[in-house]
């Protein structure tokens, strides 16, 4: 959405990847301190990348046994990553419906 410039205000672009307003200037100011320059135009109503830098991310998935994981932190921070991944593939997915059409 960012590089299409159809973010909308921040708290539009929060509610349509499934985080709050705070999160959001918090996943920016992560994609930030890797150099990505990211910037909001008020005129267009959306985040947009402000140089020609590119943002490639890669990620594995494991399969765990949660048996493995109760009782402790690692339990916890798998479901968290489990829900943001989860939410960013229903992005990635309504992102490429919206394209087909």
């Amino acid at each position: 959405m960012i590089s299409e410039n159809r973010t909308g205000t921040p708290d539009e672009f929060a509610k349509r990847i499934g985080v709050g307003r705070r999160q959001l200037y918090n996943y920016l100011d992560e994609l930030r301190s890797y150099g990505v320059d990211i910037g909001y135009c008020r005129q267009s109503r959306s985040f947009l990348f402000e140089s020609n830098k590119h943002l490639k991310i890669n990620f594995e998935c494991e399969v765990i046994d949660f048996g493995d994981q109760r009782g402790t932190s690692a339990g916890w921070r798998i479901n968290s990553l489990s829900n943001s991944l989860n939410t960013c593939i229903h992005s990635l997915m309504d992102n490429r419906l919206a394209r087909a059409y």
